[in-house]
């Protein structure tokens, strides 16, 4: 079995086939266009996200302190800086768990909502 357009040869690598790998691989083939529209925004979305939590990170390894003279104090110490590097870690495993279908249909709402208020000369009559 050959496909039938040479486009779809890297889909179709079974010569054996039948006509539902041609459709599974083009059904797979049209998903992934359709997502692969929203990967640069989504990219950038996540990036920022992490960016953000990234500098909180920075900033709470830069006011922990290890100088502390008595063991007790130096216990104390560790165990706050601690307790706030790992809420800094939770922040981020919010953020990387968060639903890309979330994302997706915010860049939506905000697309359309964007085109409405940017059409400012609005035609509230009808035309006769």
């Amino acid at each position: 079995h050959e496909c039938a357009v040479e486009q779809e040869i890297e889909y179709c690598h079974d010569p054996y086939g039948s006509v539902l790998t041609l459709y599974y691989a083009r059904a797979l083939r049209s998903v992934h266009n359709f997502y692969s529209q929203f990967q640069a925004s989504l990219s950038a979305k996540l990036d920022g996200m992490v960016a953000k939590i990234q500098s909180k990170l920075k900033d709470e390894a830069k006011l922990a302190k290890w100088d502390d003279q008595t063991y007790y104090a130096l216990a104390e110490s560790t165990e706050r800086n601690h307790r706030k590097l790992m809420k800094v870690l939770a922040e981020l495993d919010e953020c990387l768990d968060t639903n890309a279908g979330q994302l997706i249909q915010e860049q939506k709402i905000l697309g359309i909502r964007t085109s409405i208020d940017s059409n400012e000369d609005v035609s509230t009559t009808v035309p006769s």
